[in-house]
This record gives structure tokens, sequence and C-alpha cells, in this order.
């Protein structure tokens, strides 16, 4: 049994637990992509003003990095026949058709019922959940991953992770990639209040870097 343990903020570990050696999950500040870490901090626009870029949205990156990523075990041949998808893998398998058959796809997917069986477990400590979704802002990925929200203190399980094909790709997906992202989640009781004609802070009048410098919060996923 393969054993692995993380961080999750102050003093708080999540351990993840899988009965074969494979892929382990990673903190997800280990995977941010090349077409981020390419992206521009700063842009000129149309009419010829600095601007800034998508590397100085803090929120953007703050939820890509945020939690732990799945990763895919082995690689995954995907074949097109007759416009019909078939996925070579030891742990993709496709589920009959009619299991979630009114589940809307996302635009630009085959209606395909494709499954990752997630090889890993894993326990956070009490009154801690899980958000499962989809890597956060992946799109550039060749599928989509269901989200999913998991009571993860109360039982060590796995299970599967459902997912769909995107139109038209057909190649490798690659070992090691990542195929979902799980950020653990304190469950506390709340109610909600609505409250019409506010002042609504808009930091587009406040400075660039405000954000990061006043409001934003390191987290730790380690």
């Amino acid at each position: 049994m393969m054993k692995m343990e993380y961080l999750i903020g102050k003093n708080k570990t999540i351990k993840f637990i899988s009965d074969s050696e494979t892929f382990p999950p990673v903190p997800a500040k280990k995977m941010v992509p090349e077409w981020y870490k390419n992206g521009d901090s700063s842009i000129i626009d149309s009419e010829g003003n600095l601007k800034s870029g998508m590397k100085k949205c803090v929120p953007f990156l703050d939820i890509m990095v945020s939690g732990y990523m799945l990763l895919l075990g082995e690689e995954a041949v995907v074949t097109i026949e007759d416009g019909i998808p078939t996925i070579k893998n030891s742990i993709v398998y496709e589920r009959d058709k009619q299991m979630g058959a009114t589940i809307v796809r996302p635009a630009g997917h085959y209606q395909n019922n494709f499954v990752w069986h997630n090889p890993w477990a894993w326990e956070t400590p009490k009154g801690w959940s899980t958000i499962i979704t989809h890597p956060y802002n992946r799109f550039d990925l060749p599928f989509t991953t269901l989200s999913g929200f998991m009571e993860s203190d109360n039982i060590v399980m796995g299970g599967s992770l459902p997912f769909y094909l995107k139109q038209g790709f057909e190649g490798v997906i690659p070992a090691g990639i990542p195929i979902a992202q799980i950020i653990p989640v304190k469950r506390n009781k709340w109610s909600s209040k609505v409250i019409n004609n506010a002042v609504i802070f808009d930091g587009t009048y406040t400075g660039e870097g405000h954000y990061k410098r006043y409001q934003w919060r390191k987290k730790h996923y380690d």
C-alpha cells in the first residue's frame, strides 16, 4: 500500500492512500501549465495604453494552485472510428449510455460517458470535506472531469471520476497529466443575507497590486 501525506494550511494533514504504485497526488502549485508561465504580466491595448495582463490577476492563479492534483497514472490513447471515440487505458472505462443520460454535456464534447477509475483514496481531518473538480482554468486539457463534494473525514475511499472527451481530439493523453483537482474545505453553518444599494469595492480605482497587497491571503497546500 502506498501512502502520501500533505499539509492543509496550518497543522492540518490530508492523507492519500493507494493499493498500487502509481503517480501520487501532488500539490496543485507544482502543476502550473506552460501557457500560464509564458503569459503576459502587462499588455499594450488597442489604444496603446499599458494594462495589466493575465498574470496580474491574483484570483485566477490562486484557484489553480489551491489543493492537490490527481494525476493520470499511464498514458491514454484516444482513437476515433466512424465518429466514435475509444480510449485505451487500464483505468479508463465507459459506462452504459443510460447512466447520466440527462446530464448536459459541455459544449464541444462527445456524449460518451467515460470514467477515470481513481486508484487513490484520501482522508481529511474531522470537520473537513473535499471538492473534487476538473482542474480549474485548464481548458487546454482534451477532456472535462465532472465535479463533486465528498465528506472525506467520515470514510476513506477512492471511486470513479466521470469525464467527457472533447470532440475531434485523437492521440495520446500523457501520463502524469492532472485529471482532477481536490480542495479541502472546512464545513461551517452558513446563512445568507441580501443587501441592496450598497457601496461595492472596485479594485479598478485603487491602483495595480492593491488586491494582492491588502486583500489576498496566502494559502498553504504542501
